[in-house]
């Protein structure tokens, strides 16, 4: 008689090897292993969050945003899901990452600039840059003069530096400069493009009257990072600002 294969821990009489029976009955072993790929609680967890991370295009999979759940599936499961595997497109070269973002934050001092570049960071939009508050933890003995002299263009040509850098890494980068010249604009809005980024201005808008409020009133209190503005240099400033046109932003933002 042809041998049938034993199963470990299994008597040869329960296999038929010997005795009248020529059809192998079902151990009690072999009925645990029909049963062993009924997935358990684990198992289907790590299934939705496939699933959940396959309802993202292969792209958003790749790129350098990853989305909070992947983080969470990741940080919970480790290696036993494979999000950030590129698949055959992308090794085909078919499909590109994301291209990141330059957003200008353009308006004057008190209109809600620094506040609405963090809302933008707080929804991972990207990394915030604002020359100010460098200049407030370089210079901490003499940053009133250091915001109004040169040293405060030292510093944004290194903050310009570091986003240029960002942006061809694939990072957005929040520029809190204020940008108050449509040259001015258009030139980082060149070099940006120039890198492969796309670029959004954010125009933030108030006001002059409650400008001056809104400065008087931080005046007294200023946060780490602001500097006193008076009433005179206020009105020199947006004497010289130029809003934004439609064909260069969003219709402003009036916080």
């Amino acid at each position: 008689m042809e041998r049938v294969g034993r199963l470990p821990g299994v008597s040869p009489e329960r296999h038929g090897e010997t005795g009248p029976r020529q059809t192998p009955r079902r151990s009690g072993y072999e009925r645990q292993v029909t049963t062993i790929h009924s997935p358990c609680r684990d198992c289907r967890q790590v299934r939705a969050a496939r699933a959940a991370v396959r309802r993202h295009t292969p792209a958003q999979r790749r790129c350098h945003r990853v989305p909070a759940v992947e983080d969470r599936i990741r940080r919970r499961w480790g290696s036993r899901l494979s999000i950030a595997r590129p698949c055959s497109e992308h090794r085909s070269g078919k499909l590109q990452p994301m291209a990141p973002t330059l957003h200008l934050l353009c308006g004057l001092p008190g209109s809600g600039k620094t506040t609405r570049a963090k809302e933008l960071e707080a929804a991972g939009q990207g990394v915030r840059l604002n020359a100010d508050e460098w200049v407030w933890r370089l210079y901490p003995d003499d940053a009133e003069a250091a915001a109004r002299d040169d040293r405060k263009g030292l510093v944004e040509q290194v903050q310009w530096e570091l986003v240029e850098r960002l942006l061809t890494s694939g990072i957005s980068v929040i520029l809190d400069w204020g940008v108050w010249m449509r040259a001015e604009r258009d030139h980082y809005r060149n070099r940006a493009r120039g890198l492969g980024a796309s670029v959004q201005t954010v125009f933030v808008d108030a006001p002059i009257e409650t400008l001056h409020e809104r400065v008087a009133q931080r005046n007294l209190d200023l946060p780490p990072g602001a500097f006193s503005i008076s009433v005179e240099e206020l009105d020199e400033w947006a004497a010289l600002f130029e809003p934004p046109t439609h064909d260069e932003a969003v219709p402003p933002h009036i916080p």
